[in-house]
């Protein structure tokens, strides 16, 4: 279980990169080089969701006890101020 759960949290962090790629790249050329970088961050927030869950899971209390899981947590919260900031 431990080794899907690293696999959808690195998902998470690529699909990240991507939409940081994504929004450099139309602010660059000032257009969609790499796709809409909104979609992007739908997509590494979605895998951040389900990251969180399979560990909340897994050990069965709410991932909050310790930096690194605290610091996934702030991440899923950071996300829906990302969406706010790409709209405006």
């Amino acid at each position: 279980m431990a080794e899907k759960i690293t696999l959808v949290i690195n998902s998470a962090f690529g699909l990240t990169l991507a939409a940081l790629a994504a929004a450099a790249a139309r602010y660059v050329f000032r257009r969609e080089v790499l796709g809409r970088p909104d979609l992007w961050f739908a997509a590494a927030g979605a895998a951040l969701t389900a990251a969180l869950g399979m560990l909340w899971g897994a050990l069965g209390r709410p991932p909050l006890s310790n930096q690194y899981e605290s610091l996934l947590t702030l991440l899923w919260f950071i996300f829906p101020l990302t969406f706010y900031f790409h709209r405006r």
